[in-house]
């Protein structure tokens, strides 16, 4: 045969041609061996969800029995006791300066924010 009439496939090299071949080594394939299987019982797996949810219902019952003796009442911290003894003029309006700063505090203001005026707007009003 003459070279011309072969198929010369360029895109493989000449070096991986016996790594590519029909050298194909295929596993004896070994009889499956079928284990016994255990019976799934159902009843194992309701026993446990009963105990499971029968938990949860026990808990959610001592936390309302809790929140019920409890009344839902916060205990209410009571003021420091004021001082009676004479303040001098300084330490008086440092007393009133402080007792002001704590009703100032932004943090124990129930205040609701103040409204938005929705149509303010930063450039001119296309027509």
């Amino acid at each position: 045969m003459n070279e011309t009439q072969i198929p010369i496939n360029q895109t493989r090299f000449s070096f991986e041609e016996p790594i590519f071949e029909d050298q194909a080594v295929y596993a004896e394939k070994k009889p499956e061996v079928e284990l016994p299987q255990k019976p799934k019982s159902k009843k194992k797996f309701v026993i446990i969800a009963v105990i499971g949810v029968l938990l949860i219902v026990i808990a959610l019952i001592l936390i309302a029995v809790g929140m019920k003796n409890g009344n839902g009442i916060i205990p209410v911290e009571e003021d420091e006791p004021i001082i009676t003894e004479e303040l001098g003029p300084l330490q008086r309006r440092i007393q009133d300066a402080k007792e002001l700063l704590e009703l100032a505090d932004p943090a124990k203001q129930d205040l609701a924010f103040p409204p938005v005026d929705m149509q303010m707007r930063l450039d001119p009003k296309e027509d």
